[in-house]
């Protein structure tokens, strides 16, 4: 009856690691495989690395611009809710002048 892997000894154990773990091109053939599939899923072209690094360049630019987008969207909603508490103070200082006199 073959043992369990808690009762092996370290030696035993590492054997057993040894045993079972692939061999490196085998890992690096599966990975570049699954990458290029990745790749091709996306719209790249994995074939023409000039055309590549366009794609790449391209995303990079939506990236940035998005990013700045994103930020000039946050800095107006900023703007709006500061103006809109300036505005509410003000309005309520005026109310509190006008029913004093």
């Amino acid at each position: 009856m073959p043992k369990k892997v808690m009762d092996l000894d370290v030696d035993e154990f590492q054997a057993l690691i040894q045993q079972q773990e692939p061999a490196p091109e085998y890992v690096e053939g599966i990975v570049t495989k699954v990458f290029r599939q990745g790749m091709v899923e996306v719209g790249i072209d994995v074939d023409n690395a000039a055309e590549q690094r366009t794609d790449f360049f391209y995303l990079r630019r939506s990236r940035r611009v998005a990013d700045k987008v994103t930020m000039g969207a946050r800095m107006s909603f900023i703007g709006t809710l500061i103006t809109a508490t300036l505005y509410a103070i003000g309005q309520g200082i005026k109310a509190i002048l006008t029913k004093g006199g």
